[in-house]
């Protein structure tokens, strides 16, 4: 089992796909995130939340499913190039089940949660490793 298995919503779990998955880097001098916009962030992460002029805010990928789907989007691109057995059988899928759980593949990895947005965060993660 990952970390990602029971990591719940929040800004933890977002700091990690920003990284992980979209490609933001955490500059130590002086502490803040660029993201791919190469635009930095100058407050202290932890004390404020990051403000990037080109996305307006630090995303909530693991509690907004519109930005949830950013991270879909993402791995989209990054498996433009890849053949089908790269990518396994299904790439992505998302499924909701009666008892308002929602399950999420990306690629050969998949997650449950009670929320679709946790389930995406969390298949992006372990398909990260």
């Amino acid at each position: 089992m990952m970390i990602a298995d029971t990591m719940e919503a929040g800004r933890e779990m977002d700091a990690l796909i920003a990284e992980k998955v979209m490609g933001w880097k955490r500059i130590n001098t002086p502490p803040r995130w660029e993201c791919k916009a190469d635009y930095g962030l100058e407050r202290e992460w932890g004390k404020d939340d990051p403000f990037c002029p080109k996305c307006m805010e630090w995303p909530e990928y693991s509690t907004d499913i519109s930005v949830a789907w950013q991270v879909v989007e993402e791995f989209a691109h990054q498996s433009a190039n890849k053949t089908a057995a790269e990518l396994g059988m299904s790439y992505f899928s998302l499924s909701a089940y009666p008892n308002r759980w929602w399950s999420c593949r990306i690629g050969k990895e998949s997650s449950d949660a009670p929320t679709a947005p946790l389930a995406i965060c969390r298949a992006a993660l372990r398909a990260c490793k």
